[in-house]
């Protein structure tokens, strides 16, 4: 920031852009090594999948379906997230500089010949309830595809359980392959959803490390990156 066009610096998009790295760009994420787990995840869905493969073909292109319902919700999920993101890092931000105008001592006498008292209070009254209504209709998508899940997940357990004990009666399976298929199954779909959020985290992912490399591009003074003073 010290380097930085004073013009560019005093925007408050720049300042928002620096906000939202702060709260979403860990150095974590890297040094849990995504790639492995991906890969990791990848050798444990070919062992599930040899194993439920041997179900009836129509049981199985339900649990396919399913499956990839519930992957949407993740994607969904992951975008609603990092649009709600860009929406309260500025918000917040706006919040901060009127609370600190508001405490801040430097700033008492000129508040006061301004009368700006009344004024700072409204304005943090109203960014802080803009606040608010974002939070709630965020929390709101996520209650909705929550719901989605569980319904799906509801499904799930219902065509599975329905089918297998259907099996046992049947007796074209054990009792022992019924415990086989649950685990199975519960462990392929859950695997299968973690696998599609892993990938459906690298957009937002990269999406942040590209503003970084933009922010830290447009750092450098004008005459750096022109190569003329």
């Amino acid at each position: 920031d010290s380097h930085m066009d004073y013009a560019r610096l005093e925007d408050g998009s720049v300042r928002d852009e620096k906000n939202r790295m702060r709260s979403n760009l860990y150095l974590s994420n890297y040094a849990f090594n995504p790639l492995g787990n991906l890969v990791a995840t990848l050798i444990q869905l070919a062992g599930y999948t040899y194993i439920i493969s041997t179900l009836h073909p129509v049981i199985f292109a339900f649990l396919i379906v399913l499956i990839f319902l519930g992957s949407l919700i993740s994607k969904k999920r992951a975008k609603i997230q990092f649009d709600y993101q860009s929406k309260i890092t500025k918000i917040q931000r706006k919040i901060s500089y009127f609370f600190n105008a508001m405490i801040s001592f430097p700033y008492a006498k000129e508040i006061r010949i301004n009368h700006a008292a009344d004024w700072l209070a409204s304005k943090f009254r109203e960014e802080s309830e803009t606040e608010l209504r974002q939070f709630s209709k965020n929390q709101k998508l996520h209650f909705k595809l929550d719901t989605y899940e569980n319904l799906l997940a509801l499904t799930q357990n219902i065509l599975l359980y329905s089918y297998c004990i259907y099996s046992v009666i049947q007796g074209t399976i054990t009792i022992g392959d019924f415990t086989l298929y649950i685990g199975a199954i519960t462990a392929f779909s859950g695997t299968f959803l973690s696998f599609v959020k892993q990938i459906c985290d690298l957009k937002p992912m990269s999406d942040y490390i590209n503003i970084f490399k933009e922010y830290v591009l447009n750092a450098k003074p004008s005459h750096e990156k022109t190569g003329t003073l």
